[in-house]
């Protein structure tokens, strides 16, 4: 009768190092899922900073996430972005509250809920603080002569060039055309160029 091989017994370490690895794999993969959907950003930072003690930066521990979806872009419900409490949380070079006052000024408005647009506006792990603040520089204190969505300027923005997250990643020109877009999509409007919006 011969004897079977016996299977090294794997110590605690070798146990603790291959469950670490997965629960790690699955805490980034997840982390990776949640930052895709605005809605769930700040809760996945949140569980995923209370997990790995990481720090959570000012923007995001003072808004949570919002209930409720947004409505598609370019529905013809907007709101309008001085309705509503800003939270005024820092980001960038601006407030919540100057960023929404601004674009208001300029005739931005948004087609999502206000707190959605505040939440966004207040996180730089978003493009809405870089574009805002962006587009607010290239309207250099003008209006346009109809209102535009700022949610809806971002997506065209978005299909067009790289997502920015800082103002000097702004490409000025693919923004021009998406807020072209934006006003065309809204108002069924052929303008040429940006300048031809303006007041």
């Amino acid at each position: 009768m011969t004897e079977e091989p016996t299977k090294p017994k794997k110590t605690v370490l070798d146990l603790i190092t291959g469950t670490t690895g997965q629960v790690t794999a699955v805490m980034i993969a997840l982390t990776a899922f949640l930052t895709q959907v605005p809605e769930l950003k700040n809760a996945g930072q949140r569980a995923f900073c209370a997990v790995v003690s990481c720090a959570v930066g000012p923007d995001t521990a003072a808004t949570g996430p919002t209930a409720g979806g947004s409505p598609a872009s370019g529905s013809p419900a907007s709101t309008n972005p001085s309705s509503g409490a800003a939270t005024g949380s820092a980001t960038g070079t601006g407030t919540v509250a100057g960023r929404l006052s601004a674009l208001s000024a300029g005739g931005i408005d948004f087609s999502v809920a206000p707190e959605q647009m505040r939440d966004w506006l207040g996180n730089g792990l978003t493009p809405y603080p870089a574009v805002a603040d962006a587009l607010v520089a290239l309207l250099g204190g003008k209006k346009l002569r109809q209102p535009v969505e700022l949610d809806v300027i971002v997506g065209f923005y978005e299909s067009r060039a790289r997502s920015p997250r800082a103002v000097a990643e702004v490409d000025p020109e693919q923004l021009k055309a998406a807020v072209v877009s934006a006003y065309r999509e809204r108002h069924g409007a052929s303008p040429t160029d940006f300048q031809s919006l303006l007041q």
